[in-house]
């Protein structure tokens, strides 16, 4: 990578705030591609929302709070 940076580093960086306030918020996260295929960004913010007890409904690509 041209800075070093790794996936979980720029995850961190960027993805994770983001979830973070939109988690804090109670938002309903839309997902424009499957992420529970994706194995880098997607992947990984389905995960993390996953692990912050948000369910995906894969008829409307959504996650919401639990």
């Amino acid at each position: 990578m041209k800075y070093g940076f790794t996936y979980d580093d720029m995850f961190s960086l960027f993805n994770k705030s983001f979830l973070d306030n939109g988690i804090n918020a109670g938002k309903t996260f839309y997902f424009s591609h499957n992420p529970t295929i994706d194995n880098v960004f997607l992947g990984m913010e389905y995960e993390y929302l996953l692990k912050n007890n948000y369910k995906w409904k894969d008829s409307t690509m959504t996650m919401s709070p639990r």
